[in-house]
């Protein structure tokens, strides 16, 4: 559901290093296939360090309301906000990309992303609590095109994408408060990104993720999302 690629406007080797500091990056509203919507401001703190030879270290703080679930199954909503990349009250990410061809207006980079998210939902038994952590680490590949530019006009648009492999793990107790035996500590998935971003503004998205070891049907769906982001 979530919206976590960025456009690198100068993507390979630089001259020098360079260090920024953001506050609140971008505005999400997104929709996935379970029935949520959810609002989440991205970069509430973003960090981002541009080496010479072409990596970029970024991290970045996110947090995410769901005011609307179509679906009355607490397990599955749970599940919503772990594949939303930039789902959680608190999300704190820390991703390193790196380059590994350069062509013009093409880039593709090797991409690993590792961060942990506070959750709030409805547990099994009213007597626990309705949080828990979740640790996640992400592999992927990210590729970027630039589609069409216009330097006058200060126009721009770029295709992305972002296929990649993820673990979510939590600690045996909190998993089993809120799934039971339905969803291992330790999840193994993999997901998916591609957008459009105009103008380094407008950012349009299409995102899938699935969980493959959960015990549950429910659980093995695969859930598709989409997002409109305004960045700042």
């Amino acid at each position: 559901m979530g919206q976590q690629l960025t456009v690198d406007p100068s993507p390979g080797k630089k001259e020098e290093t360079s260090f920024k500091v953001r506050f609140l990056r971008s505005v999400l509203v997104g929709f996935n296939s379970i029935g949520h919507l959810t609002l989440t401001g991205s970069g509430l703190i973003s960090l981002r360090y541009s080496a010479r030879k072409g990596s970029v270290t970024e991290f970045d703080v996110f947090s995410s309301a769901s005011p609307l679930f179509l679906k009355n199954n607490d397990q599955l909503n749970a599940a919503s906000h772990l594949l939303n990349p930039v789902g959680g009250l608190a999300n704190a990410s820390l991703r390193f990309s790196y380059p590994l061809k350069v062509k013009e207006n093409k880039v593709s980079k090797i991409a690993l992303r590792t961060g942990l998210k506070l959750i709030e939902a409805f547990p099994i038994k009213a007597i626990d609590g309705n949080y828990f952590l979740d640790q996640y680490l992400e592999l992927g590949w990210s590729f970027q095109n630039l589609i069409t530019e216009n330097p006058m006009d200060n126009e721009s648009l770029y295709f992305l994408a972002y296929p990649h492999l993820f673990v979510h793990h939590s600690d045996s107790e909190q998993r089993n408060s809120f799934f039971g035996t339905n969803l291992p500590p330790t999840a193994l998935g993999y997901g998916f990104e591609v957008g459009l971003n105009y103008n380094k503004r407008l950012h349009l998205s299409l995102t899938g993720s699935q969980f493959v070891n959960a015990d549950s049907v429910d659980l093995q769906k695969f859930v598709v999302a989409i997002g409109v982001a305004f960045q700042f």
